[in-house]
């Protein structure tokens, strides 16, 4: 009979290491699950690139999103709704409207670099050219930004559309070097992927709304 008993785990300056193993096996389990988490929509992007030029920093995407330029446009210009779609979005609404000219839309973003998080608000003034253009551009008196243009283009192919969103923008705080302009890269990328997919089964449903005749049950059809 093998009376031996369990020998206690191993520990790191005298404290036991189940505690950090349980905690380290938790984060490693939710770290997998992000990567292999399933898409929302169906949107596939074609091109993407992100470049660092300090002090700015530039974004290029280009999308096809699986329904008509039309309905692509509403739910873009849809500005009091665009927290609803982006993740790192955490509000959004229009301040000022002269359609004549030009809309002003303030957002506020949070982003979090290690243990850090920092809001960030703008003001952007969107100019319009229905359904093919808008761009927005950075109120930098009201806005943590010192620049910012950001330029979307709308283009039909067939029954789907390319969306290519080219951002070029320059933070009015300090962003360190090396393992900052990874973290950014990587937060863009990932809210602009998950933006177009939210974008593409929003505009998707609206469309089903409207040539079943309940264009009345979405937010996106009919608004004056």
């Amino acid at each position: 009979m093998d009376d031996r008993r369990s020998s206690p785990r191993r520990s790191i300056g005298g404290r036991r290491t189940s505690r950090l193993g349980a905690i380290g096996h938790t984060a490693l389990v939710a770290a997998l699950s992000l990567l292999i988490a399933p898409p929302i929509g169906a949107a596939e992007i074609l091109e993407r690139d992100f470049e660092v030029r300090r002090p700015d920093f530039e974004l290029r995407v280009v999308a096809r999103l699986d329904a008509p330029r039309e309905a692509v446009w509403a739910v873009l210009t849809d500005y009091e709704r665009l927290a609803e779609l982006s993740p790192g979005l955490l509000e959004s609404r229009i301040i000022a409207n002269d359609e004549a000219r030009e809309i002003l839309v303030a957002t506020v973003t949070e982003g979090c670099l290690l243990l850090f998080c920092r809001k960030v608000q703008r003001v952007e003034a969107m100019e319009e050219d229905p359904p093919g253009r808008i761009r927005a551009r950075i109120l930098p008196e009201h806005s943590d930004l010192r620049h910012g243009v950001t330029d979307w283009l709308l283009e039909d192919h067939g029954e789907a559309t390319h969306v290519t969103v080219h951002a070029r923008l320059r933070p009015d705080f300090w962003v360190p070097p090396g393992i900052g302009p990874r973290q950014m890269q990587r937060t863009f990328m990932r809210d602009m992927t998950e933006l177009m997919e939210r974008v593409e089964t929003e505009a998707r449903s609206a469309r089903r709304s409207e040539t079943s005749g309940a264009a009345d049950r979405s937010p996106y059809l009919n608004r004056s």
